[in-house]
């Protein structure tokens, strides 16, 4: 069955006879033969020539898009069933911004490879988080521990809220208009008044947050090495309060 799913996408995507014969390494009379031998057992055509050119008919589309669906779910099972009783081994290849490689990733880093030291981890660095989510997009990397956002086709798995802050110096007059507010670990001062300059204050109402998270490209089959690294960052950032 999948075989002749095969068969008929070849066709469709080289638009040629001979040249899908020659992709799927078997003669082109003999897979002429079997496309002929499947329209008339199906009853309707699934190509047509044009201009020397075999193009899909009607038919033929709804053919290829289901036989395209159903070729990735199975290769998707495969990667499933195979990965039940996989050891923790391979490749994981992680993004991160520049600024959070060098205090957020050693800790898991020395956590994950002391207890999975067959899995090789790759890491990439980014200054943005729009520069992550672009070759996470383009399966440069598996998984980017990003900001959460709202970007098409990446998804997003929440782990750590990090409270954003402003900073003046403390001789600054508006330093001394900070107020306290209770369950807030910086005095709060109202956004307006303040300049861009070094001290910690919370701000917004009450605070303003963002979710630092791990992103992933849309439809990804997780492999067990990334769902143990997802499970071991989450489980590090609520037991230490990393961030």
């Amino acid at each position: 069955m999948l075989k002749e799913l095969s068969y008929v996408i070849a066709v469709a995507e080289k638009g040629n006879v001979s040249k899908a014969a020659e992709s799927l390494f078997i003669s082109q009379p003999s897979l002429s033969r079997y496309i002929k031998d499947l329209e008339n057992r199906l009853g309707v055509q699934l190509f047509q020539r044009i201009n020397n050119r075999l193009v899909l008919t009607y038919a033929g589309e709804k053919y290829v898009e289901t036989s395209k669906k159903i070729t990735g779910l199975y290769s998707d099972l495969e990667k499933e069933l195979s990965g039940i009783n996989e050891s923790l081994s391979g490749r994981l290849c992680i993004g991160c911004a520049l600024l959070r490689m060098s205090y957020n990733m050693p800790a898991i880093l020395k956590a994950f490879i002391s207890k999975y030291p067959n899995v090789e981890l790759q890491l990439y660095e980014n200054y943005t988080t729009k520069g992550l989510e672009d070759i996470l997009l383009a399966g440069e990397i598996d998984l980017a521990i990003i900001n959460k956002r709202d970007r098409p086709r990446v998804c997003y798995i929440p782990f750590f809220e990090e409270e954003l802050l402003l900073a003046v110096p403390p001789t600054q007059t508006l330093a001394l208009k900070g107020v306290e507010r209770p369950g807030l670990l910086y005095p709060w001062i109202d956004i307006r008044l303040l300049h861009n300059q070094p001290r910690l204050f919370s701000f917004g109402d009450l605070v303003t947050k963002w979710e630092l998270s791990i992103a992933y490209r849309e439809g990804m089959l997780f492999s067990n090495t990334a769902i143990e690294f997802i499970n071991m960052v989450k489980n590090i950032y609520k037991d230490s309060g990393l961030g």
